[in-house]
């Protein structure tokens, strides 16, 4: 419970390492039971925790975290968990829910998880967004250009369509990829 509760950025990140090695234990059953009376400030350093583990985390159950009626200024830090746990419809709908959020830093944290995840169901969402905040704009380009082919189909579309601000963002996200590849 310190560990959550602290500010310490630096305390937190030098507990990370040596919490990792138990991470299966504690996912279990000690994360879950803490979530469940944790006060915001706490889960967020909880979440925080999760992320920097990553790949220890196929096990967590995030599902109570995306239910109706959760915290809304959690979901950041939820999103940030789905590339690293099981994901199913529930998980890939709550993205799709994110995505068409009021909140700017909901929707770049959504479309971070879209393209990470290379959720194709969530294109709509996100070239729906390349007219809208920049941020979000950025973030929904860059997130469509990682789902492949489906993606670069349809930034492609978007370079060849009237709106001159989302192709200069569909062209960037192109070019981003295109150099990741070679």
């Amino acid at each position: 419970r310190v560990l959550f509760r602290s500010e310490s950025f630096l305390v937190r990140a030098l507990l990370v390492n040596e919490l990792k090695r138990h991470a299966s234990y504690l996912l279990a059953e000690t994360i879950p039971r803490f979530l469940e009376a944790a006060t915001r400030i706490e889960a967020v350093g909880c979440f925080e925790v999760l992320v920097a583990w990553e790949t220890a985390l196929p096990t967590f159950d995030v599902h109570p975290w995306i239910a109706a009626g959760s915290d809304r200024r959690l979901w950041p830090f939820v999103l940030a968990l789905l590339p690293y746990v099981e994901t199913d419809d529930a998980v890939n709908e709550f993205v799709v829910t994110a995505l068409q959020s009021d909140n700017v830093t909901i929707q770049c944290a959504a479309a971070e998880a879209a393209g990470r995840l290379q959720l194709e169901s969530s294109i709509p969402c996100l070239l729906a967004a390349l007219g809208g905040e920049k941020e979000v704009a950025a973030a929904s380009a860059n997130a469509i250009a990682q789902m492949g082919e489906p993606g670069e189909r349809s930034l492609e579309q978007i370079i060849a369509g009237q709106d001159r601000d989302a192709a200069a963002f569909a062209m960037e996200a192109l070019e981003r990829v295109t150099v990741q590849l070679r």
